[in-house]
């Protein structure tokens, strides 16, 4: 059986690896010669993440002495508004499980509790942004399907262009997020 625990530094290894490893599983120009420049980078960038703990909360879902699976939240403030509701949202992001961990309930058990720790933390809602194969598995664990449209500014020449985002995005309110906390009785997706 797994266990759900925060990540610590001597994680930090696996982590990388199994960072490597999703974005390999969708993109074949990837290969074993990337890896030694990009595991300097994600090192860096996740010691930093666990030592510091006030923008990043990565789970980590440990079979036996292994990182079987993993998810990462960022803490999004918002902005100060006159008569709002100011609280932070979560974007959930490196979602993944060690292909032979998958089927197991192991990511369902890691999204339960982080959707219990955003509620306990009055987060406002959490999204992500889903691969096709995952929109399921997001939707079987309370996520609610969102169209949105936006804008995006490339670089260097910083040219806006609107797009209508072709990725569904998906919402997992407080409202949701407390009910599945056992804090209030599941009701529908409050407007944003």
């Amino acid at each position: 059986m797994a266990t759900i625990r925060m990540a610590v530094p001597q994680d930090i290894e696996a982590l990388t690896k199994i960072r490597f490893d999703l974005v390999q599983e969708y993109d074949a120009s990837i290969s074993a010669n990337d890896y030694p420049a990009f595991s300097e980078s994600c090192k860096s960038f996740l010691l930093e993440a666990i030592a510091d703990g006030s923008k990043w909360k990565i789970w980590v879902a440990e079979v036996g002495d292994r990182v079987a699976a993993c998810m990462f939240l960022q803490l999004v403030e918002k902005v100060p508004r006159p008569g709002g509701d100011s609280a932070p949202f979560g974007y959930l992001t490196n979602v993944y499980t060690v292909p032979e961990y998958r089927g197991q309930g192991i990511g369902r058990r890691l999204l339960r509790e982080i959707t219990v720790w955003a509620a306990a933390q009055k987060l406002d809602f959490i999204i992500v942004w889903p691969s096709e194969n995952s929109v399921a598995f997001y939707s079987r664990n309370g996520f609610s399907a969102v169209q949105a449209s936006g804008y995006h500014v490339d670089s260097p020449g910083i040219k806006a262009a609107k797009l209508e985002l072709v990725t569904v995005v998906h919402l997992y309110s407080r409202t949701i997020i407390e009910a599945a906390a056992g804090v209030l009785p599941l009701r529908l997706l409050r407007g944003f």
